[in-house]
This record gives C-alpha cells, structure tokens and sequence, in this order.
C-alpha cells in the first residue's frame, strides 16, 4: 500500500513537473515571439528592396534566441501579391519555438505610399508655380499635352540651362537612399538635353547626379528617367530639380507629367493595435 503510494505521487510528481514545462516554454515562446518582431523589424530595416523581395513572402532563416528560436515572413492580406503595390499594407508574422511550445504572432506593416516630391507636377492647375526659370526664359502653359489637358511650355530661352526649375523639400532626402525622376518630354529639332538634380550641403551648390538624354523630335512626347542615390556629409540645405535644353532660339521646351519617388523601400513601420496570435493554418 506504501509502495502503490509512493508510486502514485510519484506520477502525479512527474506530471506536475511535465506541466509547468509546457507552460514554462508556452510562456517563453510567447515572449520569444515578441522579441522576434523586433529582430525582423531590425533585419527589414537594413534591406533598401525588402518590400519589393519576392523572398520576403517565404520563411527567413531560423535565428537562436536561447532558450528557443525564431523567423519570420511577409504576406499581403488584400490581394496575396506582395510585391505588385508597395503602397499596401502587409503583415509580418513571426513563428517562435521554445522547448516543444510554437507560437505564431502577426502585426500590420504600413503601407509604403512613396509620394510625388514634385508640386503641380502636371500643370492642370491653372499656372506654371511654383516652376521657374532661373535666367529669364518665360514659362507658358501648353494645351498640347502628353497627358491630361495642359503641359509646360519654356519659350524665349537666354541661357542654355535651369530653363525650367522646381524647387524640392531637402527633407524628402535621405542620405544614400535611391530616387528616381521622371517626365515626359519634347524638345523643337534634335539636340541635347540635361536633367540634373541639384543638390546644396553646407552652403555649397554641387551637381553630383545628372543625366543627359540625347533625342531627335519628331512630333511625339518622349519619356526620360533619371535614377539617383545622393550621398552627403554635413547638412543638406537646399534641392532643387532642373531642366535644360543645350541649344537657344526658337527651340522650345515642352515639359508634362513629372514625378520624383523614392525608388528604395522606407523603413518598415508597425501599425499600432494590429497584433494577433495566429496559427499555422492561417498563415499563407
């Protein structure tokens, strides 16, 4: 009787024991899985293209975190395509193990919208502002447009650059962050044309990112792009986006639906009151 005792609280020891094991890795994977987010969120925030990354979709590599481990993965609720529209929201989901407990936790990222750093970009305003021309050139408005009802026209041309000048917010600029401007554009008989991006750090005008297209007219619009990542040391005071044709006279500039983006991902941001324990069967 003793022994069938002794060996029943024995049992009733282990099972205690067994218990507050599974409970005691429940808990740890819960708070493994936390701190998981914010390892994903450090890992995202060093990658320019994670939000483009047909990889972020499939798991990461696994990362020890004693006592446990954890990865992570992106996936888009509304549509399933992450990659298609950087403006949508997406969810990171972390998976955690410790011991024989997994947890599954989810949290909303914010949607990456990459606005138009350029005002009146298509000149369906009624006015050419705040565009100018630096050295005197009259700047019109065309009904001849590529798009919409009206363009930019740069007539009575002085000087051979900064025909047409938009002034840009320097804190739109991150330093070493990739950019891209682009426009639709014709120019009266072929010649050479400039695209620059200009940038003053520290009081110092520099025009370290330019491009020059080179084109024939030929009655129809052209598309041009101008790709960029401005690097800089000290602070960045002033930017500005020009347009310029080499030739003078009678050759006009004709400007339209301009845009300047951030071509690189912004930091991933968390939604506040997204969180969710998920599952493995709702996890695509």
């Amino acid at each position: 009787m003793v022994a069938t005792v002794g060996v029943l609280a024995l049992g009733i020891g282990h099972a205690e024991l067994r218990h507050a094991t599974v409970a005691s890795d429940t808990a740890r994977a819960r708070v493994l899985a936390i701190s998981g987010v914010d390892l994903a969120m450090t890992e995202l925030a060093q990658d320019a293209a994670w939000r483009t990354d047909a990889g972020m979709s499939a798991w990461s590599a696994w990362i020890d975190t004693p006592p446990g481990r954890v990865r992570y993965k992106l996936f888009d609720e509304s549509d399933g395509d992450l990659t298609d529209d950087p403006s949508q929201a997406c969810r990171l989901v972390v998976q955690a193990e410790a011991g024989d407990a997994v947890r599954y936790l989810s949290v909303e990222l914010e949607g990456d919208a990459r606005p138009n750093l350029v005002a009146n970009p298509d000149f369906e305003s009624s006015t050419t502002a705040p565009w100018y021309s630096q050295y005197g050139s009259r700047l019109r408005l065309d009904s001849g447009a590529a798009e919409g009802d009206a363009a930019l026209r740069v007539k009575d041309r002085l000087l051979a650059y900064y025909d047409a000048t938009i002034n840009l917010d320097p804190e739109s600029f991150d330093d070493g962050a990739s950019y891209a401007a682009t426009m639709w554009l014709k120019y009266g008989s072929g010649s050479s044309f400039t695209c620059q991006v200009v940038l003053t750090v520290n009081g110092s005008a520099s025009l370290p990112h330019a491009e020059t297209k080179l084109f024939k007219i030929d009655g129809d619009w052209g598309e041009y792009t101008l790709s960029f990542s401005p690097q800089w040391t000290g602070h960045l005071e002033t930017a500005s986006l020009a347009i310029s044709g080499y030739l003078l006279g009678s050759n006009d500039i004709y400007v339209d639906s301009v845009e300047l983006v951030r071509s690189s991902s912004l930091p991933p941001v968390l939604v506040p009151g997204t969180w969710r324990m998920e599952t493995a069967d709702s996890i695509p």
